[in-house]
């Protein structure tokens, strides 16, 4: 969705809220993973998050598009960094792992044709 229809959206439902209870500054507390309001969270754009990759992961791991001109909260909380940091490390060792055996298989299938050949 992109983000003149985001906002369109956001309009309308809007105009269908009552004033009191808008409240923007809640919407953009919110977890942008899990959408909950709990205990400490990191924002995707600041310092901290560039040191620890953060949108790299993100966007290596999750098929969510996160930009700082969209209109979605930009916020994560620990429990979803911590899940998202031991997300990228599996994903990590599954493609070294895969890269490993594929090596491996390669090899073999050169030895066992020179056998063949010798044979």
């Amino acid at each position: 969705m992109d983000n003149s229809c985001l906002l369109d959206l956001l309009i309308r439902c809007f105009a269908m809220t009552e004033p009191e209870d808008l409240n923007f500054t809640a919407f953009t507390d919110l977890c942008r993973l899990c959408s909950l309001k709990s205990g400490p969270r990191l924002h995707i754009f600041d310092k901290e998050s560039e040191q620890r990759q953060i949108l790299f992961k993100l966007r290596t791991c999750l098929p969510t598009m996160i930009s700082k001109d969209d209109f979605l909260p930009k916020k994560i909380c620990e429990r979803c960094v911590t899940r998202l940091e031991q997300l990228y490390e599996w994903r990590q060792s599954c493609l070294s792992t895969d890269s490993v055996l594929r090596n491996y298989a390669e090899s073999m299938r050169i030895v066992t044709s020179t056998i063949n050949f010798q044979v």
